[in-house]
Parts: structure tokens; sequence; C-alpha cells
């Protein structure tokens, strides 16, 4: 209620939920920390969703959350564009983490899930939404080589050099 937005949890919800309860009681929070594993509140996943809903152009959507976790975004997706009509033509998730993404998929059947590193995998599709909550992990935490392959992708992709 934080945002002043009143939600109706579906089943998919409530079972997102219960799986995070589990993902936080299996994971240590240092190691959380270090792969920057802390779930996005719903209501502000909803949020969110809401207002990169607004900046298309068109209804007809198609989402991609690269790094899904529980996926938040997702859930939050699916209640908004069924409430507002929407037409939600595909729905993609990214999780790096196997066990997280085992869980996850479980759930949601309807979401194309990938477990991989979004960084680093091979483009897989054009989408017209991205939404997601990057992991927030601190430099040191990543081990030299992985972040000299990101820079290199990023680089070769858009000519900007970190």
């Amino acid at each position: 209620k934080r945002y002043g937005i009143t939600r109706d949890l579906t089943d998919k919800e409530e079972k997102r939920i219960e799986i995070l309860h589990d993902i936080e009681k299996m994971y240590s929070i240092e190691y959380r920390r270090q792969h920057g594993q802390f779930a996005t509140p719903y209501e502000l996943a909803e949020e969110i969703v809401r207002y990169g809903i607004s900046l298309l152009q068109d209804e007809t959507i198609s989402f991609i959350e690269p790094a899904f976790g529980t996926g938040p975004f997702c859930s939050a997706m699916r209640n908004i564009s069924r409430l507002d009509n929407n037409c939600l033509l595909k729905i993609v998730g990214v999780e790096k983490d196997s066990l997280i993404a085992k869980q996850v998929e479980k759930i949601w059947d309807e979401v194309e899930l990938y477990n991989d590193d979004f960084l680093s995998m091979q483009p897989i599709d054009e989408f017209n939404l991205l939404i997601c909550n990057p992991p927030y992990v601190r430099h040191h935490y990543l081990q030299s080589e992985y972040k000299k392959k990101i820079a290199c992708l990023i680089q070769e992709d858009t000519g900007l050099e970190i």
C-alpha cells in the first residue's frame, strides 16, 4: 500500500512469494549480497511496470525481465496487462542462478525462461519492453576476467569504453 496501489494476489503471486521466502532462507545474507540477490517488492514492480507500459506506443507487449529472480516484474506485468486489456504476446525471463531458475519454472509455465547470464548470452529475440531491477553487486565481488569480458561486450555493442 506504500505506493497507493491495491492488489489482489493471484495464485501465482502467492506461490512466487513462498518461493522468495524459501530462497531467502536457503542463501546466507553474505551470499545474497555477493550476488546482488535482493527482491523487488511487488508494489514497486507494479509501479515500474505501469510506467514502462505508459511509454509504449503499442498495446501489444513483448516483455523481457533479464534479472528474473522470482519474477516480480513478470507477476506485475501479467496482472496489469490482464486488468488493462493489453495484449501480452511474450514474456521472457533470464535468471543466472540455476537453483532459483529451477524453483521459479514451477510456477511460470507461460514464461520462456533462460538459465543464463543476460550480460553475456547471445541475443534471443526483439522486445518492446525490458524491465528489471539489476543485481547491485560491489565491483570487488566480481572476478576481474568477468569485468573485462563485459567491458568488451559493451564496447563492441555500443562503442562505449568503460
